[in-house]
């Protein structure tokens, strides 16, 4: 199948379809799920298809060889509907958590076992994409479960407000971007947090490749400090689609 060809709809209405093909009927999901036994709410495979995070063009280069790694994949909904739905090879889908799920180890994908949080081993590979299916988000609740930490300065707030706007609006390098940084920097430890994770995902990618993420990154002010600061190091950085949904972040590499 091309799937270039489909609508987001109607990719969506096939995973439908293949999710009753694969699974069985327990494993159904087509929203956040919650496994007794492991005390722990999922993401099902249905979720990044609505969300628009999984898309024609992603299915359509899994199938003709793109590699992916998931980070943050838990018990591999997502993964194992790509693998045994799309037909996207084994091969082509590397995943990653603190551990290994038994649903993971039986779908045989290559696993590493790392928090994105912290330094990351050598992968020994490249991807064309790699994918924060929510985890992100999650690992900085669990790095500041108490919330202390602020998600947005107001110091300064008409200032940055604007130069805000301007890198949200594709200027990535406006006045007083300087002045931008550091202050966020020093107010919003996060996003020196999230710089260091996206800086290691980038070393892992190919040319033309792109990290998608699902939930982490949805703070305009972060979002702008993350797409100016990553600016500055990578001079062939795009940010495409960043008008749809702020719960969606995507860089790509030139």
């Amino acid at each position: 199948m091309n799937y270039l060809s489909l609508n987001q709809t109607e990719l969506i209405s096939i995973a439908q379809q293949k999710i009753i093909e694969v699974f069985p009927k327990e494993e159904q999901h087509t929203d956040i799920y919650y496994i007794e036994k492991k005390n722990y709410s999922y993401f099902s495979a249905m979720w990044y298809f609505k969300a628009e995070i999984i898309t024609p063009d992603l299915i359509q280069n899994l199938t003709q060889n793109a590699a992916l790694l998931s980070v943050g994949c838990g018990e591999g909904h997502l993964e194992r509907l790509l693998n045994k739905g799309f037909d996207i090879p084994k091969k082509n889908i590397h995943t990653s958590d603190l551990y290994l799920d038994q649903k993971i180890f039986q779908a045989g994908f290559r696993h590493h076992l790392f928090d994105l949080t912290s330094p990351w081993p050598n992968l020994k590979k490249k991807f064309d994409y790699i994918l924060f299916p929510e985890s992100l988000g999650v690992a900085l609740l669990k790095h500041d479960p108490s919330r202390k930490q602020q998600d947005i300065t107001f110091r300064f707030f008409n200032y940055l407000e604007q130069t805000q706007k301007e890198i949200l609006g594709g200027n990535l390098n406006p006045p007083d971007l300087t002045f931008f940084l550091e202050v966020v920097e020093k107010d919003v430890p996060r996003v020196t947090i999230i710089y260091n994770i996206l800086k290691q995902a980038i070393s892992f990618l190919k040319p033309q490749g792109e990290i998608r993420i699902k939930h982490g990154l949805q703070e305009p002010q972060q979002r702008a400090y993350i797409m100016a600061k990553l600016a500055q190091e990578y001079q062939q950085i795009t940010y495409p689609n960043q008008t749809k949904s702020y719960e969606n972040f995507i860089l790509k590499m030139a």
